[in-house]
């Protein structure tokens, strides 16, 4: 049986159309991450994403500066790309796991203390309130952002010069997860600083055997 060149043409554009509706038909799915990692003798935080906005009810309202840090044992952490004061609008994220003191610090006295960051860079501003103890339900947490947010891409790093996680009350490592009512996600990541690599090792003791050689091949 032939196919027309008309039928082929016509067959090519219903599939295309198709393929069209489904791919409008996918919803809009936000992430924003806070990655921090020990980076030699600095502590940086990256930033990343975006946060979608489409069908949530705000929860709250107000006026405050945002700032570049994080206050580890009280769940608390923020970014922002200007030190002026702005109206903001707070929405719910629920935890996917019940996070209690000291959230993402290690319980330390130094977790207490709000760590602001030495320098930052990037664009856009949010204020994570991790800590459910100051939210109505089980398990409900907030974000705010600027009252003008509508979406726009969240992107930079913040730096905490000659810091460590101990210094800063950090936890070790460990990733906090949050899920919005429209399938939106926010995460705080620590990651483990890495144990120094096995050739590493092994480079340091050649060198410190060829040392050895050296100075006893001296002396005989």
């Amino acid at each position: 049986m032939k196919i027309s060149l008309t039928m082929f043409r016509a067959s090519v554009v219903a599939c295309v159309a198709l393929l069209a509706n489904a791919a409008s038909a996918v919803p809009t799915v936000s992430s924003l991450t806070i990655d921090f990692n020990q980076v030699g003798s600095d502590v940086v935080a990256t930033v990343a994403g975006s946060f979608d906005l489409s069908s949530l009810i705000p929860q709250a309202s107000g006026s405050m500066t945002m700032r570049n840090f994080v206050s580890p044992n009280d769940g608390l952490a923020g970014f922002s790309d200007n030190n002026t004061s702005v109206a903001w609008t707070s929405w719910r994220i629920d935890e996917q796991a019940a996070y209690t003191q000291p959230f993402w610090g290690d319980g330390s006295n130094a977790g207490n203390i709000p760590r602001f960051a030495t320098t930052s860079t990037g664009t856009g501003s949010f204020y994570l309130e991790g800590n459910p103890l100051a939210s109505p339900e089980t398990n409900e947490a907030r974000i705010r952002f600027p009252s003008t947010y509508a979406g726009e891409a969240i992107n930079g790093t913040m730096t905490w010069a000659g810091q460590s996680y101990a210094s800063m009350g950090l936890a070790t490592s460990g990733t906090w997860n949050w899920q919005t009512a429209n399938g939106g996600t926010v995460a705080l990541r620590i990651n483990a600083v890495p144990e120094p690599s096995g050739c590493a090792g092994m480079a340091f003791a050649a060198v410190a055997l060829g040392v050895w050689m050296r100075r006893r091949a001296a002396k005989a």
